[in-house]
């Protein structure tokens, strides 16, 4: 089943394009599509964008032109003419009152001028969906629908020289993030594959360039509904293959992992410390009232393990005039925002809670404890340990201190307030990973690394940590938590991105190759550590020559390993030695004494004492001991039905003789006693061989 994925980096499809990015506008009172006046210009980000995408936009008067304090922006139906203010209007059913998506900022949303009046700018975020809006008698009178099919128009309002613009010249377009139909459908034998919704936008750009440069369809049916709901979907045999940054499970060794399986590389990322929201600035490129999102800001891991493991109230009081004196920009707004009030996390298991709080525990063991405050059934001050489920840990993580959230749409929701929200000031703080920041446009801290450098997460930096990281035996890389770093510009929390593929040939229920299921898979894993890795989205950082290496390497063992469980084949038959007799023992047979053809009993064995071993009897038949489960001396005699004890055979239990070494009591007339009774047995076994029948005293012949 293939998931679809709902986020995108932006500029991949190269067929849709944002028209029309900067128009210089006249002095006019309206400006459609295609307008060409000079009194100020107007530059969009560039599309096509996905449901949550930042969208920055930029008005600039021209020479003598001055912009009004604030604007609006709206996004309305493309088709629509835009010439006055009523045309803006809800009630008019052009342009909703409301977002197209949680993820879409609010609407219609301010643009801001600078003091001076020379730029208005704002950040909308585009949500994609379908908006429903009315009067109160009919709520759902009037509809509109931005997706890839379905362009909208950005319009932008507001005064320039006290006279009133509406420019309406840009087309918003919309990227199809389900790359099945650019592709032309999906392989039939495509592999299933499962893992973090990190790594959905990697997934997109890799899948749509592969269909692209070979002609081929999606390669592999995947699913990104978690690091930990990938882990078991692969352990179960749901998924074929999962990715995953920790390889196939969290612990160490891998204990309960139930597939064989070998890591390979596909590219690197690191946890981060986001920062949304901003600071209030006097300066003079940057509207007043309107917080200027944080560029540069430094923390230590154990402020960062004070703020996710103690609260917002023990962070701020411990360190604000140490953060402050650190960062200029936090000098005047307080450390958390006014917003959101406690910082974000992953809810699910998740790579990067693993490694941050792997670090906190190691790295500030006395910060990373639980808050001093016992609220939501909270241990104070109980060490936190590592995790890599934020809403499984124990002690719990309490709600009032930290929000979780679930999915990356949670984030994007964040986002679009945080910006839309004026008067709001200081960061919200979300750990997440650069894929992600960067997707969505989230600042990131420079965190202190071990040499003591703040470093903030930057490709170079990246590849500056990767000598670090530990290649363990199943071909996973993973970060060594408190050993130095060996450069002073790494990174301190890089990780890599891996594909967890098992080692043993794919096979279907009925334990039969899935050949064609194995060379996709192949062709897929080539394709991602090869040429793709030029596709990789902004935030995974391609591999580097050693990590290629091993990739490589990884790759050869594929399906390589023999089959295990049930549809392992079954081993041969062990067929026992047969012991041979001790050579030079009385009675000891040669090959000479056994008669030609088959044997009409089913085994031999010799019966361990002297003159133990088998004689034929007079009628050429062969007769049989075989050992007992008794003391010396006791043994079953087996008829011609090869069946020991049954009415019609004797068995030697119902014969009492003493032993023939005489009881090791030198007694003569013992010893002279076992040798009669030697003889009898013998005698008696010859009767038997030859298919007569023995009377004993009391039974009669039947």
């Amino acid at each position: 089943m293939l998931a679809t994925p709902i986020r995108r980096r932006a500029g991949l499809v190269a067929a849709i394009a944002l028209l029309a990015i900067a128009s210089p506008l006249a002095g006019v009172s309206a400006v459609p599509a295609g307008a060409q006046p000079a009194s100020y210009t107007l530059d969009v980000s560039p599309g096509p964008f996905v449901d949550g995408q930042a969208v920055d936009i930029t008005v600039r008067a021209g020479a003598g032109k001055r912009l009004a304090f604030s604007g609006l922006v709206y996004v309305c139906r493309a088709d629509g003419t835009y010439a006055t203010t009523d045309d803006l209007n809800p009630i008019a059913g052009n342009c909703p009152p409301v977002p197209l998506s949680s993820s879409g900022s609010p609407l219609p949303s301010s643009i801001v001028a600078y003091p001076d009046g020379s730029t208005s700018v704002t950040r909308l975020r585009v949500g994609t969906g379908t908006a429903q809006w009315g009067p109160a008698e009919d709520p759902t009178r009037f509809s509109l629908t931005c997706d890839p099919s379905n362009p909208c128009r950005l319009v932008v309002s507001t005064l320039l020289s006290s006279q009133r613009i509406i420019d309406s010249s840009t087309l918003l377009t919309f990227a199809d993030t389900n790359p099945i139909g650019a592709c032309g459908g999906t392989e039939p034998d495509a592999p299933t594959a499962a893992g973090p919704d990190r790594l959905t936008g990697a997934w997109i750009d890799l899948t749509r360039a592969k269909c692209q440069a070979t002609g081929s369809k999606v390669s592999t049916q995947s699913v990104f509904a978690g690091e930990g709901d990938g882990h078991r979907a692969y352990a179960s045999g749901l998924a074929d293959f999962t990715y995953s940054a920790v390889g196939p499970t969290f612990t160490r060794p891998s204990a309960a992992a139930t597939r064989s399986s070998v890591s390979v590389p596909i590219g690197v990322n690191a946890v981060v410390i986001g920062v949304l929201g901003g600071y209030a600035t006097t300066e003079t490129n940057w509207p007043s009232g309107v917080a200027k999102p944080f560029d540069d800001v430094k923390v230590t891991m154990g402020e960062m393990a004070t703020l996710f493991g103690k609260d917002p109230f023990a962070f701020d009081t411990t360190y604000a005039s140490i953060l402050r004196d650190r960062n200029p920009e936090m000098q005047r707004a307080p450390l958390v925002s006014s917003l959101k009030n406690v910082p974000l996390a992953a809810a699910g298991a998740d790579a990067t809670s693993w490694f941050a709080t792997s670090a906190f525990d190691t790295l500030a063991p006395s910060e990373w404890t639980s808050s001093p405050i016992g609220v939501d059934g909270n241990t104070p001050n109980a060490p936190r340990g590592v995790h890599e489920s934020f809403a499984l840990a124990d002690p719990p993580f309490s709600i009032s201190f930290v929000e979780l959230y679930s999915s990356l749409g949670q984030i994007k929701r964040t986002a679009a307030q945080s910006e839309s929200a004026p008067g709001q000031y200081g960061p919200i703080w979300i750990l997440t990973d650069l894929a992600t920041a960067r997707e969505i446009g989230i600042p990131t801290v420079a965190l202190q690394n071990s040499s003591g450098a703040f470093v903030e997460p930057t490709d170079e930096s990246l590849l500056a940590a990767v000598p670090d990281l530990q290649l363990q035996a199943d071909g996973t890389y993973l970060p060594q938590v408190g050993t130095p770093s060996s450069s002073p510009s790494a990174y301190p929390l890089t990780f890599v991105e891996h594909a967890v593929v098992p080692t043993e040939p794919l096979l279907d229920t009925a334990c039969v190759a899935r050949t064609a299921t194995q060379q996709i898979l192949a062709g897929w894993l080539a394709y991602v550590t090869g040429a793709g890795q030029a596709e990789l989205p902004d935030g995974v950082v391609a591999l580097p020559p050693a990590l290629a290496a091993q990739a490589a390497r990884a790759q050869s063992v594929v399906g390589t390993a023999a089959l295990t469980g049930p549809c392992a084949p079954a081993p041969p038959p062990v067929v026992p030695p047969v012991p041979p007799a001790e050579s030079g023992a009385p009675g000891a047979p040669s090959a000479s004494s056994f008669p030609s053809g088959d044997l009409p009993f089913s085994s031999f064995d010799g019966v361990g004492s002297p003159g133990g071993g088998p004689s034929s009897g007079a009628g050429g038949g062969s007769g049989s001991f075989a050992a007992g489960s008794g003391g010396p001396g006791e043994a079953a005699l087996v008829g011609a039905d090869g069946i020991a004890g049954t009415d019609d055979d004797i068995t030697l239990a119902e014969i009492a003789y003493p032993d023939p070494t005489g009881g090791g009591g030198g007694n003569g007339a013992g010893t002279a006693l076992a040798l009669v009774v030697l003889a009898v047995l013998v005698a008696v076994g010859g009767w038997l061989s030859s298919g007569r029948r023995v009377e004993l005293p009391g039974r009669s012949r039947s």
